[in-house]
């Protein structure tokens, strides 16, 4: 390869980066400078509909920022709006879509880097209703949706930020001990600090792409894990005990695509590539959309 085609990738690679760092960015963008040290990056050639890895879409006018794909074949796909200018202000996530190897599908839907929307691949849902938002707290009303029963369960919800953002590991594992005992197994939430492992390292992920792209999309979990934990338990005491099994059932069903999204980005943030999805994925799916019932 020519000098001037390795500046042409490591340009495209840092232009890439840089975009993704705007897209995927929650409240927290603070925490990831000491991570801007190195740069580097890899591509995909050929198609290759089975290749496992981090993909950042390098299409500007799809509306998927990201996917992957793990070795058991389950994939993620992270949509948002591109500012108009081209340029990282004004381009935000706003849904995650997951889908198991078998086919069935779950998603997230975000609002401002806040959870919003949390839907099970049974219809299940849980969706939240921010009536007051400030860097201190959120208030809001939850309300969580038992597809197989139709019973739906409605609280009012407050959650504390004051603390969260000086420490967001610590109360994003606090959220995810919450929702273990709420869902009755282990739930682990991704670290930033897995990106600096020797075996990342090893396995030769580009920092630049790791730090701009893997820790923007492991704060959103983390982030959407304490909120989730919070409001959840804070609805299961107001819950009525005849409600409970349905509750439950609704938590399981929803949380299933935060759970998933939180798995397969901790398989595969040690590879990202760029490329085209349509040479990864026989099918990208539309973007997914919310329905309420009452």
């Amino acid at each position: 390869m020519s000098n001037r085609a390795v500046l042409r990738q490591h340009v495209r690679e840092w232009l890439v980066a840089l975009l993704s760092y705007g897209l995927l960015v929650a409240p927290f963008g603070c925490q990831f400078q000491a991570l801007l040290d190195n740069s580097g990056g890899s591509t995909l050639g050929g198609a290759d509909t089975s290749a496992t890895g981090l993909f950042l879409n390098d299409d500007a006018n799809s509306p998927v920022l990201v996917a992957a794909r793990t070795a058991a074949g389950d994939a993620f796909f992270v949509y948002g709006t591109r500012a108009s200018s081209g340029g990282v202000d004004g381009t935000r996530v706003e849904s995650v879509l997951v889908q198991t190897a078998d086919g069935r599908r779950a998603f997230m839907t975000f609002e401002q880097g806040r959870p919003v929307h949390l839907e099970g691949p049974d219809g299940s849902y849980i969706h939240v209703t921010y009536e007051e938002v400030s860097a201190d707290r959120l208030d809001a009303t939850i309300t969580a949706y038992d597809a197989n029963t139709g019973q739906q369960m409605t609280g009012q919800v407050s959650v504390d930020l004051q603390q969260v953002r000086e420490n967001l590991q610590q109360f994003a594992q606090q959220g995810a001990e919450q929702l273990s005992r709420l869902l009755g197994q282990t739930v682990q939430v991704p670290a930033a600090t897995t990106l600096t492992t020797g075996k990342t390292q090893e396995r030769a992920v580009s920092p630049v792409l790791a730090a701009l792209v893997v820790l923007p999309l492991t704060v959103l979990v983390q982030f959407c894990f304490y909120v989730v934990g919070e409001t959840l338990t804070a609805l299961r005491d107001a819950v009525a005990a005849s409600l409970q099994a349905s509750f439950e059932a609704a938590v399981r069903a929803a949380c299933f695509p935060l759970i998933l999204f939180s798995s397969a980005l901790q398989e595969t943030s040690w590879q990202v590539r760029i490329v085209p999805l349509f040479r990864v994925f026989v099918q990208i799916p539309d973007p997914p959309r919310i329905t309420i019932r009452f």
